[in-house]
């Protein structure tokens, strides 16, 4: 209950940002504050990840924010979000100066809604005395904050809360997962955009990412990416609309792919992987279409690919043709050899390196053979001598016989599963296939 979907649009680093800093937001100026269009709110150390969301919140909702925040630096990042007032995290005095010649200059009794993180300097106090009477003050800190009784001590007309995301998710996950799930349709509702952040590449960079975080010098939030395994550049994947094409860019680019192209004769998805061609669209990575029939010479050398040196090609693209032995004509070969193995080399001519790597989609019928398939059988077959011969490239090349894919797919569709199963040949799902790989 503490996991919830990415929203597709955002990286992996943008959407780690989010859920706690949201959490916390929505529950201190949604469910408690319910600040409104026209009130005024105080949104301390705002260059933060919790100020920074709170700045979108409130703008969305059309409320006036007052933000607190240290460096210079941070005061020119909030002025370049919409903040007009700004003033000091670190001298109370200045604050509480600042705020009132702020409110003066509004002709304000005060602000409406404290969000509150500082404890120092009197910041508490000082930010009640500018808390309008009836006035929210909500309090996200951990240390030195008052209690309740402190504040119906000093203030009883107003609603004092605290809140910690962390004990929610400890005590209340289920109610922790139903603010993720707000988070996703305020992101699909545009309502929701990423915030600033400093990344740090790789568990190595750790300390220096604390120290980053130590000195106060971060906007937004610090995250350590790890690296994904995939090489770095484009991966270009032949038959790349096809469904099993489809399922393995989904695949790539939950594994942290920046960049795909697909290859595609015909352009557009079938439709039995739509949601995942919608999935992929909407997504954050750089999603290149071409159209390429790459059996034919002339195609694939006018095709137009960007982006390259490419990292890897996929080659998934095949093309079946069956008939019994007797039946087999020249044109049926050249049907299953035109995709897979003069596709391959008019690739492997016009725009591949020897740096990239080569992942060639064969099959079990060039290993056990298949009634039926004796040319899709030997199309498959060239690919994996292909492969061993090109194992000393300095990109390397590997070619997987797989068995029928039980989900999507030419064996899905022409009944192969179906078959195989009667001889007593499992198939593989989209997981089982895709995991190891």
């Amino acid at each position: 209950s503490l996991l919830s979907p990415k929203p597709p649009s955002w990286s992996f680093e943008e959407a780690c940002t989010m859920p706690v800093i949201f959490v916390t937001v929505e529950e201190a100026l949604g469910d408690l504050a319910q600040l409104k269009r026209g009130e005024r709110v105080l949104i301390h150390a705002a260059a933060g990840g919790v100020g920074l969301v709170a700045i979108q919140y409130a703008q969305h909702v059309g409320a006036e924010v007052y933000a607190t925040a240290g460096a210079e630096e941070k005061h020119e990042y909030l002025r370049s979000l919409g903040v007009k007032y700004i003033t000091s995290s670190r001298n109370g005095a200045r604050f509480e100066e600042e705020m009132r010649a702020f409110l003066e200059r509004e002709g304000a009794e005060g602000v409406d809604v404290v969000l509150n993180s500082l404890s120092h300097d009197d910041y508490i106090p000082r930010s009640l005395a500018l808390l309008r009477s009836g006035g929210r003050f909500v309090e996200i800190g951990k240390r030195g904050i008052w209690s309740h009784q402190q504040m119906f001590e000093s203030r009883p007309d107003v609603m004092y809360e605290k809140i910690a995301a962390d004990t929610m998710m400890e005590k209340e996950s289920w109610r922790y997962n139903a603010y993720l799930k707000r988070l996703r349709d305020r992101v699909d509702a545009g309502a929701l955009k990423p915030i600033h952040m400093h990344v740090f590449e790789g568990l190595e960079q750790g300390v220096r990412a604390l120290q980053f975080l130590q000195r106060a010098q971060n906007i937004g939030k610090v995250v350590i990416s790890e690296p994904s395994k995939l090489p770095v550049g484009t991966h270009v994947l032949s038959g790349g609309t096809g469904a099993l094409g489809v399922v393995t860019a989904q695949f790539l680019a939950e594994e942290g792919a920046k960049s795909l192209c697909l290859l595609s004769r015909g352009g557009r998805p079938q439709e039995e992987v739509q949601a995942r061609w919608d999935w992929l669209q909407a997504s954050a990575l750089q999603l290149q279409v071409v159209r390429c029939d790459v059996s034919e010479e002339a195609s694939v050398r006018a095709a137009e690919l960007k982006d390259g040196p490419f990292a890897s090609l996929f080659h998934l693209a095949g093309a079946l043709a069956d008939a019994m032995l007797p039946a087999l004509d020249r044109e049926m070969f050249q049907k299953s050899y035109g995709a897979k193995v003069h596709g391959l080399r008019h690739l492997l001519r016009y725009h591949f390196s020897d740096a990239a790597q080569l992942i060639l989609f064969s099959s079990t019928s060039s290993l056990f053979g298949a009634p039926g398939q004796g040319n899709y059988a030997a199309a498959n077959s060239a690919l994996d001598a292909f492969a061993a011969f090109a194992r000393l490239r300095p990109g390397g090349a590997v070619s997987v016989q797989w068995g029928p894919w039980a989900e999507v797919g030419m064996a899905a569709q022409k009944g192969t599963v179906q078959r195989a199963k009667a001889s007593g040949i499992g198939a593989l799902t989209n997981q089982q296939g895709l995991g190891p790989m």
